[in-house]
């Protein structure tokens, strides 16, 4: 067996230079993926002699190990290459012979005394008792994933409707059916069932689409661009960009990527950051599972999974950073909960995690290191110890968080710096203003886009059921910790995220700083098993009456408590996934079911918000036909999105671009672009509201239109 690992590795090791170097459509961009997502993390976990007996445990952290292995080694090469006189260390033939050189290094480690994995594990994938019906559940469940990737490119709700519909029917049928299919065949399902919600949303355009993501692509590509990441360093000042700038997860992991799979990287961002993503619930079910057992772990992590704002939305996908980030919070929870596995290795594994963390994303790595000291001092004051999470390694995780914020990379700290300063200056004198408790992702908490509809009043309904189990369940972990079987470190992990969560909707102020939809989804990973167990514990309180009138055992109770909640968890995400406004035709709710209606909408905001995230193709065609003929004039464009247009598909720079404003108007020998949106609605974004084409002055009527596509427009003031 250690013979044809051997071979195994050393095959795809030259599988990546030949399919490199001679550029192998398809064949590169499949070894290129394997190689950088799986295989270091592979070898480093058999240098560390990880043996857990669980294939999907050792392939999920293989994954979080590749990439903060990945990560950093991008790091190291971007630093040193320089020194030997490579301009451009992050091209191509570096990062490829430097992350295969130190992937072989570590794996000719671990071959000393022939010691490594338990070959066993890895066996199981081909020694494993097949049984028919979990072999069908994967079928269905890779036929769903090929329907919603068709359904998506062709926008066709008539394969996205069943697509969505079959997801749910999987899900319920592994709870109804969960002792006849063997619990393997669960997680691998919920994997392609995760992917293919995921690409629903982010292949449902050509270009890439949502909120930060426009501000990541823009830093990434000029990574790609120079070949080289330059740390913003120490400075005084911060703005969205140069915060941006300071991570690894948008600036050096997609260009390594991108260099060796030779993929643009829209595609990077659309296609193999959800496929990483969706290791992150696979996390969450084992975590889950090691606490409170199968059945309650996968209703948990359904509930997670089943908002689109916590997994598979728009906002959840456009932010790539975090898609990087909780791979590697999960990851580390896992480790803490997951005491069977050797500490020595536990705690190397949350030294990386910890280091992946605090380079990925500055907001959660700030918001984690709150979280574990937390965590630390509560777990000491209780009396409680446990043999991981130790001073030291507290420490660490405080030191390389704040180490790196503070000597390589500071816009970030002094942006916290600024906000907290801001809130607390500014307590006493909003804390009796409701609207400075407000934040527009607070309406995640009452979903409002339907609320006219009968449709709009039973979504509601069913997400304050869910809030209401969610709300019984913190109080009675925190009240009655007994209850529930948790580790003691996760229990004051839930216990933090619900008194911040309280926090977040009672304090001024600190909603909109935290962004409170994205809050709100680093919460639900320690919150989300308490919508289950609070609400068992809810309907628990009825089981006397159920013994009386139907003289059952007890546990008949239980199982009935599981159905009923399997059943509010269908439709709970029937509704918040938009299945129901679809097929009922009701208001556009989702952004992959119901783009097109969206696009079509009457309602301004409806069309508004999506144009706000979305780069159609004509706009993408106008700016970069604007890049190839304009001259040396000045150049105008609305605010946001329509600069945001010129800068991520073209080499213009953002300092070359002003902001139409209906007061100043235009210079003579100006150019004026338009996007989509302007010209279909008639409308101009400015930073200080919105006003009519017609108040340009001059008037596009007095200008000359020198380029349309029917969307975007490009006028010349002469």
């Amino acid at each position: 067996m250690m013979r044809n690992t051997v071979i195994s590795i050393l095959a795809m090791n030259i599988l990546l230079y030949v399919s490199v170097i001679l550029d192998v459509p398809i064949l590169r961009q499949c070894v290129g993926l394997v190689f950088l997502t799986f295989l270091p993390g592979f070898v480093i976990l058999r240098a560390l002699r990880m043996k857990t007996g669980s294939l999907v445990v050792e392939l999920s952290l293989s994954v979080a190990v590749s990439i903060a292995f990945v990560m950093f080694t991008g790091l190291l090469v971007n630093t040193l290459c320089p020194v030997l006189g490579i301009s451009a260390p992050l091209s191509t033939l570096p990062v490829m012979v430097t992350t295969s050189a130190l992937t072989l290094a570590i794996f000719m480690f671990s071959q000393i005394g022939e010691i490594g994995i338990n070959s066993n594990t890895y066996s199981q994938l081909f020694h494993a008792e097949i049984d028919t019906k979990g072999v069908v559940l994967c079928v269905v469940s890779i036929s769903l994933l090929s329907l919603s990737i068709v359904g998506t490119l062709y926008h066709s709700v008539f394969l996205l409707v069943p697509a969505m519909a079959g997801t749910a029917a999987i899900f319920a049928t592994s709870i109804f059916l969960h002792k006849r299919i063997p619990f393997r065949y669960y997680t691998f399902a919920l994997f392609v069932l995760s992917l293919g919600l995921l690409l629903q949303t982010s292949l449902i355009t050509r270009h890439i689409m949502g909120y930060d993501i426009f501000s990541e692509y823009y830093v990434y590509k000029s990574v790609r661009a120079a070949g080289h990441w330059a740390s913003p360093g120490i400075v005084l000042s911060h703005d969205p960009i140069s915060n941006l700038q300071s991570i690894l997860s948008i600036t050096i992991l997609p260009t390594e990527y991108s260099a060796i799979l030779n993929l643009n990287g829209e595609l990077i961002f659309k296609i193999v950051y959800p496929f990483i993503f969706c290791f992150v619930p696979i996390f969450l079910f084992k975590i889950y599972e090691t606490q409170l057992g199968k059945i309650v772990a996968l209703l948990s992590v359904f509930f997670f999974i089943a908002d689109p704002i916590n997994f598979y939305g728009l906002e959840a996908l456009s932010i790539a950073r975090e898609m990087i980030t909780y791979l590697f919070i999960s990851a580390m929870i896992f480790c803490f909960v997951k005491q069977d596995i050797d500490l020595r290795t536990r705690r190397v594994l949350v030294i990386m995690f910890g280091a992946g963390l605090a380079v990925s994303s500055y907001s959660l790595a700030f918001l984690s290191v709150i979280l574990i000291v937390f965590v630390y001092v509560a777990m000491r004051i209780a009396g409680k110890r446990d043999a991981l999470m130790n001073l030291p390694l507290v420490l660490y995780i405080v030191g390389i968080t704040f180490a790196w914020y503070m000597y390589v990379a500071t816009p970030p700290l002094n942006s916290l710096t600024d906000a907290l300063h801001n809130v607390a200056s500014r307590l006493t004198a909003d804390f009796f203003n409701p609207q400075n408790r407000v934040d527009p992702g607070m309406a995640v908490l009452s979903p409002t886009s339907q609320a006219m509809s009968l449709n709009g009043l039973i979504h509601k309904v069913v997400v304050y059921i869910s809030e209401f189990f969610v709300v019984v369940g913190a109080i009675i972990l925190t009240i009655k910790p007994k209850e529930f079987k948790f580790h003691v470190g996760f229990r004051w992990m839930a216990i933090f995220a619900a008194f911040t969560l309280l926090v977040c909707i009672a304090v001024p102020n600190v909603a909109p700083l935290l962004n409170f939809s994205r809050f709100y989804r680093y919460v639900m990973i320690f919150l989300a098993p308490l919508f289950i167990l609070g609400g068992m514990y809810f309907l628990g309180l009825f089981r006397k009456i159920w013994n009386r009138s139907l003289t059952q055992p007890r546990f008949v109770f239980r199982d009935f408590c599981l159905f009923m909640l399997t059943i509010i968890l269908i439709v709970f995400f029937l509704f918040r996934s938009g299945f129901v406004g679809t097929v009922t035709g009701d208001r556009p709710y989702s952004s992959s079911l119901d783009f097109d209606r969206m696009k079509t909408s009457n309602f301004l905001v409806t069309g508004g918000s999506l144009y706000n995230v979305y780069a159609p193709e004509q706009d993408v065609f106008g700016a970069r036909w604007l890049e190839l003929r304009m001259g040396n004039g000045s150049l105008y464009a609305d605010y946001l999105r329509g600069v945001q247009t010129l800068i991520d598909f073209t080499t213009l720079n953002l300092q070359d671009i002003d902001y139409i404003a209906n007061a100043t108007g235009s210079k003579p020998g100006s150019y004026t672009f338009l996007r989509s949106f302007n010209t279909l609605e008639g409308i101009i974004v400015f930073p200080q509201g919105i006003f009519n084409i017609s108040d340009l002055s001059p008037s596009p009527s007095q200008n000359c239109r020198i380029y349309s596509n029917g969307g975007s427009d490009v006028y010349f003031t002469p």
